[in-house]
């Protein structure tokens, strides 16, 4: 694949992801609108409410497609896989960070605070909250330098996970300042667990690289004196 083509599938790989998270995001957000409206002092949505939007990607990922086809740019299928497996880790986040979103939650569900041990929180809350971004944003260091070159560099990723877990902070404190409650922690050593868990994703994706990279220059070696041997 040339420059120009590559350059071309990247551009349009920016306006899917773009396009993609602004419809669903929108959809999600009148979803709730509605349900609101409709019981202004009930709401309850359950955990795999963001899986009802995966009917979304598929419609506007082949809309792309077909413009992509249309442009002369190559399908590769393991790529596409990923952007699948992309978009429902990103609602996976969703799922477990935002819902159950709920009327009747204390509002002081949210602890905000510098750090998870001076909330109200018991140990055990604390210690499942950590574990949890610690697993929960490893997958985010292996999948993004898998689809975009600029990921390989370590810091893109850190400001990734970065930004995303300030995103996730604002939407809960959003949803709280009108009076739909989620439980989590909001403080400093959450976030930084966050980092560290986008760093392993992206140790581990750099392990697998190398390993894949050396199994080809042995094999390339092998080749190159058995044809060498034959002549």
């Amino acid at each position: 694949m040339d420059n120009s083509v590559q350059l071309l599938k990247r551009k349009y790989n920016i306006y899917f992801f773009s396009f993609l998270f602004v419809i669903s995001f929108s959809v999600l957000a009148l979803m709730i609108f509605l349900l609101l409206i409709n019981s202004p002092d009930h709401l309850n949505l359950k955990r795999p409410t963001p899986y009802l939007l995966l009917p979304i990607y598929l419609v506007v990922r082949l809309i792309f497609l077909r413009i992509e086809l249309k442009k002369n740019i190559s399908i590769n299928k393991a790529e596409e896989a990923i952007k699948l497996l992309l978009f429902i880790y990103f609602l996976t986040i969703l799922s477990l960070k935002i819902f159950p979103l709920d009327k009747y939650f204390d509002s002081k569900f949210l602890a905000i605070n510098f750090l998870s041990t001076n909330t109200f929180f018991s140990i055990k809350t604390i210690s499942k909250t950590l574990i949890e971004n610690l697993i929960l944003f490893i997958p985010l260091g292996f999948f993004l330098p898998m689809i975009e070159n600029k990921f390989m560099n370590i810091s893109n990723c850190i400001i990734s996970s970065i930004s995303i877990s300030v995103a996730i902070d604002l939407l809960q404190i959003l949803l709280h300042s009108i009076d739909i409650y989620v439980v989590d922690i909001i403080s400093l050593d959450v976030t930084l667990v966050s980092i560290i868990s986008t760093f392993i994703g992206y140790k581990i994706y750099n392990f697998i690289v190398k390993i894949n990279l050396k199994k080809y220059h042995f094999y390339k070696v092998i080749f190159i004196s058995t044809v060498k041997d034959l002549l």
